[in-house]
Parts: C-alpha cells; sequence; structure tokens
C-alpha cells in the first residue's frame, strides 16, 4: 500500500510543502525539532518565573495586556479637567467594565475608597488622589504598605518608586519650564500690541502736528501778502 495512504498527517505535510515551498524555517521545521526548542533551559526557566509570579498575584485585575500607565493615560485624555492617579488606575483596573469590583479585590478596594473619603474630608473637599512624586502617603500605601522591589502598585510592575519619582520630578521640571515660556511668549504678545497701540497713536499725533504745521505756514504767507 502507499505510505501516504496510511499516515494522512504526513500526507498533508508534504502537500503544504508542495503548495508553499518558501514557507517560512519555523514552518519547515521538523516537530521534534520545535519541541527541543521549547524545553530548552531558558524556556523552562521563563515558564517557571512565569507561573510562580501567576501564583503571587492574588488580587486579578481587568487590564488585560495594558498597563496601568496605558489606563492613566487613556483616564486623562478621556477627562483632562482633572490629573489622575495610580489610585485611581488601581480602583479602574480592579473594576468590570459594568462597574463592578472582582471578588478578589473587593476588601482592599473599599478600604482604599474608604482611605480616599478619609483624606479628601481632610482637605476640606479635595479633587481626588493626585499623581505625586511621593508615593510613601497615599491610600494604596495605607492599604497595602509601601511598594516593595521594582515595582509601583497601579503605575508599573517593572519600575521602582525611585525610578518613577525622578521622571515625576522630570515632568514637573518640564511643566513648570513650559508654563514659564508660555507666561513669558503671552507677556511678549502684550508688549508687542501695547507698543503697536502707541505706534498708531503717534502716528495720528504726527499727522496732527504736520497739518498744524501746514496751516501754520499757509497763514504766514498770507499775512505778508
Amino acid at each position: 500500500k502507499n505510505l501516504s495512504l496510511m499516515f494522512p498527517k504526513q500526507r498533508h505535510a508534504e502537500k503544504l510543502k508542495r503548495t508553499f515551498p518558501k514557507s517560512s524555517d519555523h514552518q519547515s521545521m521538523p516537530f521534534g525539532k520545535i519541541f527541543a526548542n521549547e524545553s530548552t533551559a531558558e524556556v523552562r526557566a521563563r515558564n517557571a518565573k512565569n507561573a510562580e509570579n501567576a501564583k503571587k498575584n492574588i488580587y486579578r485585575h481587568t487590564n488585560g495586556r495594558g498597563t496601568y500607565a496605558h489606563k492613566l493615560d487613556k483616564m486623562d485624555k478621556e477627562d483632562p479637567s482633572r490629573k489622575h492617579g495610580r489610585v485611581d488606575s488601581w480602583k479602574k483596573g480592579h473594576e468590570r467594565r459594568d462597574g463592578t469590583i472582582l471578588a478578589s479585590a473587593q476588601t482592599h478596594y473599599e478600604q482604599v475608597e474608604a482611605s480616599n473619603k478619609r483624606r479628601k474630608e481632610a482637605s476640606a473637599g479635595g479633587e481626588g488622589s493626585v499623581m505625586e512624586v511621593d508615593f510613601d502617603n497615599d491610600e494604596l500605601s495605607e492599604v497595602f504598605g509601601p511598594n516593595k522591589g521594582s515595582r509601583t502598585r497601579g503605575i508599573s510592575s517593572n519600575k521602582s518608586k525611585k525610578q518613577l519619582q525622578r521622571t515625576g520630578i522630570a515632568k514637573a521640571l518640564l511643566q513648570q519650564a513650559s508654563s514659564s515660556s508660555i507666561r513669558v511668549e503671552g507677556e511678549m504678545n502684550e508688549m508687542k500690541s501695547s507698543l503697536s497701540n502707541v505706534i498708531g497713536v503717534l502716528k495720528d499725533v504726527l499727522k496732527v502736528v504736520k497739518t498744524m504745521e501746514h496751516q501754520l505756514l499757509n497763514n504766514r504767507g498770507l499775512t505778508r501778502n
């Protein structure tokens, strides 16, 4: 018997090779070699690390493949009237689309909200959490304690508090410089406008003076005659 009839998978593979002779190396690689690559020490170590991190992550979130930083940026664009902080992104990252809270985060979510309410009352009704350079004194640090290692809750899983502080300071300085530049530019425009008005007035005065001078010369001519 024809061996291709006995092994339909092999027959299908041969047909694909004939149809797509210039397939990628990965597609044309023998299955055994693919499995060997997937079972290397590096891949096994990465998979083990991912599994260990998954066990530590007892608080599920709704960010999907996105990050808290992306969520912060999106919230600022959707509501530019206020600056959102990591407390806002953490809360949003534990809410479903319908607004309900994930069961695994329910208790801490309520604690964060209670802390936020106390802080608003203490600050005479502030506008909510603000993106501050210091992350040691906000609702999340009160509920969960200080950030550890190279992660900052509600913002990034691979950036430490110090890194974000430096970034925050740099952004603040850039904003300050930009604000100063805009203010100076505005003052310069006002000065230009004022000078333009003064020049216009001076031109009008000069016209009047020339007219009076012309009339005076005419009067002198008439007197001599």
